[in-house]
């Protein structure tokens, strides 16, 4: 689904940090230009995707995450730190606004 999303991005005129986020979101470390946004993609298609199999954040393990882990390498902030830090009141406010769209 990386190339078909990367290839309708492009044909509907998106911006390339949009195109190259698309194409590379499982992969996030490959990324030369837009890294951030890459990066920053990936981790939340992986707390997307744990939702969407489990239900819930429950046993959710951020080690797991590799835009998480690709954004800890590329800044000096300690992301998997803090984001392990604030992650239960993330997966509140997630799981609230699911449930108020469905």
């Amino acid at each position: 689904h990386c190339h078909f999303g990367a290839w309708f991005a492009d044909r509907n005129g998106l911006p390339e940090a949009i195109i190259a986020s698309v194409l590379l979101h499982h992969t996030p470390s490959e990324a030369s230009q837009h890294k951030r946004l890459v990066r920053l993609t990936a981790a939340g298609d992986h707390l997307a995707n744990h939702y969407q199999r489990h239900g819930s954040f429950e046993d959710y393990d951020v080690t797991l995450n590799r835009g998480i882990e690709a954004l800890d390498e590329l800044l000096p902030l300690n992301v998997q730190e803090r984001f392990a830090e604030g992650a239960e009141m993330l997966f509140e406010g997630i799981e609230r606004d699911c449930t108020a769209a469905a």
